[in-house]
């Protein structure tokens, strides 16, 4: 009965072993065919989402391009309104502002590269450093004229040629006002347009600008000879959106299945658009699924390999994982280099100021195409007086850098005509858009009258070190709410008296924030080191130290901007200086 019983026991096994090893390959082959649909789903799905990621770097990438465009012309209007205020220009000294142009041009001969001129009411040309005789005017279309005459406002033309030199450009105009304010004409600069080489085309395409057109507000095309593209239709879709991106549509050569990307440059009125057809824009995207639609081929058609197989697939494709991450975090690297790169082309250049050492420096604390919104700006004005100013807008990306790019480009104008820091932090609100927030601090210096007076929006305060003495004074007496915050009668400014010997230090909290400590800890921290560094160390080599010493060591994730200026052995005047205390901007008239 034993025997029996244990042969019985032995074929009710062998049932069980066939049953399973029938029922394996039904079961093998619905795991693969899982595993078919599962991965090809997942391989679908990283396709449609890398070609919403394409579209949106497309559209990043227009936006960007605008920015830098408003920047530029930003600049160039307001040293075209500055020239239109000087003296001789007010007063209509023709010989003086013929003489005060041909300076002007000699002396940065890439500010206005085809000429600068002045026109009357009349619209007859009475002075011009491009050699045009009275009375002529040098191009057909005098568009930009009127509107400046009708609006009293600045005006960037539409690309134009020029009746004697053949030459493409484009007219930018302001208008000139007399003492009264009377407007007596129109200041007019004249900017050679040159077509891209090949080596300029090759960097755009390295940048990820293929397919970069620029239109202006006629539509013509500014790198293509002011031609007209073939095709507008995918312009017109747009609308009055500021920008946008659009798949599969007709492009500028007239030829369907393209993207194109728009966004609008609102100082010159220009449109910039990134065409290139679907088949460049999304082919990175259809490699990777094709890549992945064969592996998941592949391993379907090996279902039926032993374990070890699957099990050595596994690590093989652990590896390729890995590989992945890498070749993601390189191109994340590349990324931020382009963002720094773009985030650096926004800042200004630190203009050199007599008996006073500069520097700055700007840090990137994020990866990725993530543009800052941290901006530092000097502005040495032609009485002395010098306008500083140091700011950081809330987030990150597009937006973030296109605000940062108008406040500074706002204080830029401003700092020419007003002499209070107050009454620029007052003005600077208005560019603040509903949901925007920015921190700014805005210091003027008076070196003849030894004065330093201050204004700041929610800003970390800056730091003045008299050099002599050694003692460290915190400028936080003229605290205000941040920008998008702040009401105009919270606006309120402060001055203290500038040493002989001095030196400020302005920055943003990346250089002293960290998120487990408190922010006054970082503002000590910067403060004693700050005291502690020897006077005499030069400018650069400060900059440098403090954010080693303190940035570095905070390990923030925050971008960084810092600013110093020494003023080496300053003299006294018998200039007159400002009232002191405490000055409640709201109680000031506006310009």
């Amino acid at each position: 009965m034993s025997t029996v019983g244990d042969t019985g026991l032995t074929r009710a096994d062998d049932v069980g072993a066939r049953s399973s090893r029938r029922w394996l390959p039904l079961l093998a082959l619905a795991v693969l065919v899982l595993f078919a649909g599962v991965g090809s789903a997942l391989a679908w799905r990283q396709y449609r989402d890398a070609q919403r990621t394409d579209l949106k770097d497309a559209r990043a990438k227009a936006v960007v391009a605008a920015t830098v465009f408003d920047t530029a012309f930003g600049g160039q209007i307001a040293a075209l309104s500055s020239i239109s205020q000087a003296p001789v220009v007010v007063s209509i000294d023709e010989t003086g502002m013929l003489e005060y142009f041909k300076r002007l041009t000699r002396k940065n001969g890439k500010l206005f590269t085809g000429g600068l001129a002045w026109i009357d009411r009349k619209g007859a040309v009475r002075a011009a450093t491009n050699g045009t005789r009275p009375g002529q005017i040098a191009v057909s279309d005098r568009a930009y004229f009127k509107s400046a005459m009708r609006t009293g406002q600045p005006y960037v033309s539409a690309g134009l040629t020029g009746r004697q030199s053949h030459k493409q450009v484009i007219v930018i105009s302001v208008p000139t006002r007399d003492r009264n304010g009377e407007i007596t004409g129109v200041l007019a600069a004249t900017l050679l347009i040159k077509q891209p080489t090949a080596g300029g085309q090759a960097r755009s395409i390295a940048l990820g600008y293929s397919g970069l057109a620029i239109l202006d507000r006629e539509n013509q095309l500014v790198l293509s000879g002011f031609r007209h593209p073939r095709s507008l239709v995918a312009l017109r879709k747009f609308g009055k959106a500021d920008s946008g991106v659009l798949s599969d549509v007709q492009g500028l050569d007239g030829k369907p299945g393209h993207v194109v990307a728009f966004a609008h440059s609102k100082t010159p009125q220009w449109s910039v658009i990134l065409d290139r057809p679907r088949s460049e824009i999304f082919g990175g995207a259809r490699r990777s699924l094709g890549i992945e639609l064969a592996l998941i081929a592949g391993a379907t058609l090996i279902g039926f390999a032993v374990l070890a197989w699957i099990l050595t697939r596994l690590r093989a494709e652990t590896r390729a994982l890995d590989a992945q991450s890498l070749r993601r975090r390189k191109r994340y690297e590349e990324e931020h280099r382009v963002a720094t790169t773009l985030q650096r082309s926004l800042l200004s250049e630190i203009p050199q100021i007599e008996a006073v050492d500069t520097a700055a420096r700007y840090q990137a604390g994020s990866t990725g195409l993530e543009v800052g919104g941290d901006w530092y700006d000097v502005i040495r004005r032609p009485d002395g007086i010098v306008h500083v100013s140091v700011g950081d807008v809330a987030g990150r990306g597009v937006a973030a850098a296109a605000l940062m790019g108008q406040l500074r480009n706002a204080f830029r104008a401003y700092a020419y005509d007003h002499d209070s820091p107050a009454e620029i932090m007052w003005r600077l609100i208005r560019h603040m858009g509903d949901e925007e927030m920015a921190t700014a601090v805005c210091i003027t210096i008076d070196p003849d009258a030894r004065q330093l007076a201050y204004s700041s929006a929610g800003h970390p305060p800056p730091l003045l070190r008299d050099d002599d003495s050694g003692g460290v004074m915190r400028l936080d007496r003229a605290q205000a709410p941040p920008l998008g915050f702040i009401s105009p009668d919270a606006v309120i400014e402060a001055q203290v008296p500038l040493p002989p010997r001095a030196t400020l230090l302005a920055y943003t909290d990346g250089v002293i924030e960290r998120r487990d400590r408190v922010i006054d800890e970082g503002i000590e921290r910067l403060e004693l080191v700050f005291g502690s560094l020897d006077p005499a160390v030069p400018a650069d080599v400060l900059a440098d130290t403090l954010i080693h010493e303190v940035a570095e060591v905070t390990a923030a994730d925050d971008d960084i901007a810092l600013l110093v200026m020494r003023f080496l052995d300053l003299q006294a005047t018998s200039g007159a200086p400002r009232s002191s205390a405490l000055v409640d901007v709201a109680q000031m008239p506006e310009a």
